[in-house]
């Protein structure tokens, strides 16, 4: 799945996710003592798990410049637009 993003779209990707991270780090701090603060750690968690996942195939080869024709995604957008 991350092979079919660009360089610059993985490079997002990690941006956000450890944006994502932050705020759950911010939410673990400020519900110290609440259920807020498992969630917090939820959100960190899969944003971490998330971002190591980007990592390993962040220097996999660039898709093609047509990936969009031949993704299996194009097939049902085709006939919708």
């Amino acid at each position: 799945m991350v092979s079919q993003l660009t360089m610059a779209e993985r490079q997002w990707a990690m941006i956000i996710l450890l944006g994502v991270a932050i705020l759950g780090l911010a939410m673990t701090a400020a519900g110290r003592d609440d259920p807020i603060a498992i969630h917090g750690l939820l959100v960190m968690a899969v944003s971490v798990g998330l971002i190591f996942v980007v990592n390993s195939g962040y220097f996999e080869p660039e898709p093609a410049e047509d990936r969009r024709s031949s993704s299996p995604v194009a097939a049902h957008l085709g006939p919708s637009q």
